[in-house]
């Protein structure tokens, strides 16, 4: 790229072609940079002057909505910039949601997972290894199974028991090397049992009995309990998969009074009215909010007075500063 001084017929075309032309084709044309060009353009004084008529105020009217700026201006021959402040005196606007329907479509044009490639995962990803999936598609494979994830795609049972039949099976497999030979004849065999003697059958555990931290834990259907929130939980079922066999006493009842919660809500109890206590725990001392609400309410700017928030932004902003000089430190260490 050219980075010297300008010769008198770059000048020359800088001036004709500028205002005309797209800045980067002036550039790509002088072989120059971007930035060096406007740089120049703005020490000769030169300015964007497009003529506006009727039909490029009606292109701009039209387009810029749903559209770039940038590709509006190309295709009129005008600046991004131009096409922005022409925009402003029409009183054009942007369509509601195009800033991020626009990024979605920057996401997708970067992203490598094409419609081509995404039909060639869900087809395959099933019933083949992962491994050889990606290295078809010339893809890392943990990136192969974050996309099927995402799209709820799983390997077949059938695949999975034929694969660790396969694994199982072959002569490099480690638990080959800890399986009995054929042939094995066990040392307990023919021991019907064995028995320590003395008064241990007396302490033994009996069949279905719980016992440690299960035994704790156990208790009828209704049992009432702190969970580790510090709400009042009852049990609801005997499934034994910790906690979905319990639900906080506050929720029960809402839901008996008003059908289940809406998604993106929650039950609390109303400012002051928290407690443990069973029989205090009454509708009149709930309320539904969204979780949006729930943050707002939970944030220190809301719970704290102006002068304290302040300290808590000077505070965390210190710490980031802190924070990135250790790692500037740390990477200029030997």
């Amino acid at each position: 790229m050219n980075r010297g001084r300008w010769a008198a017929w770059e000048l020359q075309l800088l001036r004709d072609e500028y205002g005309s032309s797209l800045t980067r084709d002036i550039a790509k044309a002088l072989n120059r940079g971007f930035t060096g060009v406007r740089t120049k353009a703005l020490e000769l004084g030169l300015k964007c002057r497009t003529q506006w008529t009727p039909q490029l105020d009606e292109i701009v009217a039209l387009m810029l909505p749903d559209a770039p700026a940038a590709a509006v201006g190309e295709l009129i021959g005008a600046t991004e910039a131009a096409v922005r402040m022409r925009a402003i005196a029409l009183g054009v606007k942007k369509a509601p949601g195009f800033a991020a329907r626009w990024s979605r479509q920057q996401t997708l044009a970067r992203s490598p997972f094409t419609p081509e490639i995404a039909e060639v995962i869900e087809l395959l990803y099933p019933d083949t290894l992962t491994q050889e999936l990606a290295d078809f598609i010339g893809m890392p494979m943990d990136r192969v199974h974050a996309y099927a994830a995402k799209h709820g795609w799983n390997k077949t049972d059938s695949f999975i028991r034929e694969t660790a039949r396969a694994r199982s099976l072959a002569a490099d497999h480690p638990m080959r090397r800890y399986r009995f030979p054929e042939g094995h004849v066990p040392a307990n065999k023919g021991v019907k049992g064995w028995d320590s003697g003395g008064r241990s059958h007396e302490t033994r555990f009996k069949k279905g009995e719980r016992h440690g931290v299960a035994a704790r834990r156990y208790g009828p259907v209704g049992k009432l309990t702190i969970n580790a929130d510090g709400y009042l939980a009852r049990k609801i079922g005997e499934t034994n998969r910790g906690a979905r066999d319990w639900e906080a006493v506050h929720r029960l009842v809402w839901i008996e009074a008003n059908g289940p919660i809406p998604p993106g809500h929650l039950v609390r109890f109303k400012p002051g009215r928290r407690t443990t206590e069973l029989e205090k725990i009454t509708l009149d001392a709930l309320e539904c909010i969204t979780l949006a609400e729930n943050a707002r309410r939970n944030s220190f700017r809301t719970n704290y007075p102006p002068e304290v928030v302040k300290l808590i932004e000077t505070r965390a902003h210190l710490q980031r500063m802190i924070n990135k000089r250790e790692r500037a430190m740390t990477e200029e260490t030997p």
